[in-house]
């Protein structure tokens, strides 16, 4: 405690702001300036953990590090922890709070402890569970409101929930989410599984397609799609092979696409079922509209084509096609 002295009256100003930190371990650091220190009796970081239901007040002393300069530690706390703090400096008659109005409630400081991503439950802590959208939470804590749960979070019917996140793209969603065009929200990524109750497929949002039970988002072009995936001749966007330059770059029973630089099988052959370019033969064979249906083409700028098959040459890349124009 600082000795009490006559002089002007103590005030305290430009304490640190903290943000948003996924630093479980702490401490978290405050430092504030305190002026005319000479005549303050007490200076004080008040630390509120959590809100309403379980939230704690903290009052920890702040030691002088430098002249008029002070300073407190924060322990470290779990994930979802919101953390508001205050400084109070005192002469024993007037009280002087950073940020003003401290005092009264009506302001404070603060930050959010947050979770991690995941894969696995047993990427989180205990005590925490990988929810459907690969983020670490407490295992749907009770609460009252949505201040009782963690950053990103909201309280429905009694227990916390993952909160609804604005977006445009996929891309600015969690893993495990996709972006709702209608709501502009993230999303848990939809299923198209039949539903037992209709023995039919649940319908897919806007610009997704079902397959495989499972919905997928629709493409006019690979700017729709998220990094690593390529816009497909289905218009669905698919996660992209790995890349490469040269033959060597691909394991066995691959070759190296020229045109995609991607690493692609072998593939169906010539009039093979495909969904795309990397289903099919050789690095410039191309899935193509082959009969009303998708077939693999052949590329012929080098060999020419078998029997029944013509060379398409209004191609940039010259493919064999069906001389009748159907695919057996």
């Amino acid at each position: 405690m600082l000795l009490g002295a006559c002089g002007e009256v103590p005030f305290v100003q430009d304490t640190t702001r903290l943000g948003d930190t996924f630093d479980r371990d702490g401490p978290y650091t405050v430092r504030t300036v305190v002026a005319h220190q000479e005549s303050a009796d007490s200076v004080v970081l008040v630390v509120q953990l959590g809100d309403g239901l379980g939230g704690t007040t903290l009052r920890i002393g702040m030691g002088e590090v430098r002249d008029s300069i002070f300073q407190a530690k924060i322990a470290g706390q779990p994930a979802f922890t919101r953390v508001r703090y205050h400084v109070e400096v005192s002469d024993g008659d007037t009280t002087s709070t950073d940020p003003a109005g401290a005092a009264e409630g009506r302001s404070s400081f603060g930050f959010w402890v947050l979770g991690d991503n995941c894969e696995l439950t047993a990427d989180c802590l205990p005590g925490e569970y990988c929810d459907s959208a690969r983020v670490c939470r407490a295992r749907g804590g009770p609460c009252a409101k949505d201040v009782d749960c963690g950053k990103g979070f909201r309280c429905f019917e009694g227990r916390c929930r993952l909160s609804a996140r604005a977006c445009g793209a996929d891309a600015a969603c969690l893993v495990g989410e996709v972006c709702d065009a209608l709501l502009g929200e993230c999303t848990p990524r939809p299923t198209c599984e039949v539903d037992a109750a209709t023995g039919t497929p649940r319908p897919c949002p806007l610009d997704f397609v079902c397959e495989a039970d499972v919905c997928k988002r629709q493409c006019v072009g690979d700017a729709d799609c998220l990094p690593g995936e390529r816009c497909d001749i289905k218009g669905i966007c698919r996660v992209m092979p790995p890349g490469c330059s040269k033959p060597q770059d691909c394991g066995d029973g691959l070759v190296c696409d020229p045109i995609l630089r991607v690493c692609r099988a072998q593939g169906a052959g010539l009039c093979g079922s495909c969904s795309s370019d990397l289903d099919c033969g050789g690095a410039n064979d191309h899935c193509l509209v082959i009969g009303g249906g998708l077939h693999c083409a052949k590329d012929c700028s080098i060999s020419g084509c078998p029997p029944a098959f013509t060379c398409d040459l209004g191609r940039a890349l010259p493919q064999c096609v069906p001389t009748d124009g159907a695919c057996p």
